[in-house]
């Protein structure tokens, strides 16, 4: 359990990463970054656990406040050693004409296989929001998931990035990026991250 300060002058930013491996293979990552100005507010929340029978739960969260926008991700992913795995998405955008919302789920079998589109658009004369969700599993335990998230403002402009690629020798490359773009602001997040089988680790921040 770690806390998360941050300031409320006009641009704060920080970032707060702690890992934690055993010989077991339990691993438990916080990443934390919140970065506070009078027309904006961003917070990146990632939690991931690891155990030796494969048990994994991780959480993502974007919040992105303004006056006019208000954006919220959630990403809910449990594993166990059936290899049953319980998948959560949700995006929400508000604004004073319009507002959206997308709710993913998606269960997976010991079959393995699965590919699965997902696209989201709506656009309005002021906002434009698009998101895409491509993930394919073969039963060679080879994943590669590519989610993006646009959503355009005359005043605001935010884009979030991750993909991920797992092979049976064990390598995972995390590619995390968030750009908000303001006329006072300007926020980026970078994190990379590579896995071998030797548990050799190296993020980029």
């Amino acid at each position: 359990q770690h806390s998360q300060p941050w300031s409320a002058s006009l641009a704060a930013n920080q970032s707060l990463i702690e890992t934690m491996y055993w010989p077991d293979h339990f691993e438990m990552t916080h990443y934390s970054l919140a970065a506070d100005h009078p027309l904006t507010s961003y917070q990146l929340l990632i939690e991931t656990m690891y155990w030796p029978d494969h048990f994994e739960m991780t959480h993502y969260s974007l919040a992105a406040d303004h006056p006019l926008t208000s954006y919220q991700l959630l990403i809910e992913t449990m594993y166990w050693p059936d290899h049953f795995e319980m998948t959560h998405y949700s995006l929400a955008a508000d604004h004073p004409l319009t507002s959206y919302q997308l709710l993913i789920e998606t269960m997976y079998w010991p079959d393995h296989f699965e590919m699965t589109h997902y696209s989201l658009a709506a656009d309005h004369p002021l906002t434009s929001y698009q998101l895409l969700i491509e993930t394919m599993y073969w039963p060679d335990h080879f994943e590669i998931t590519h989610y993006s998230l646009a959503a355009d403002h005359p005043l605001t402009s935010y884009q979030l990035l991750i993909e991920t690629m797992y092979w049976p020798d064990h390598f995972e490359m995390t590619h995390y990026s968030l750009a908000a773009d303001h006329p006072l602001t300007s926020y980026q997040l970078l994190i990379e991250t590579m896995y071998w089988p030797d548990h050799f680790e190296m993020t980029h921040y």
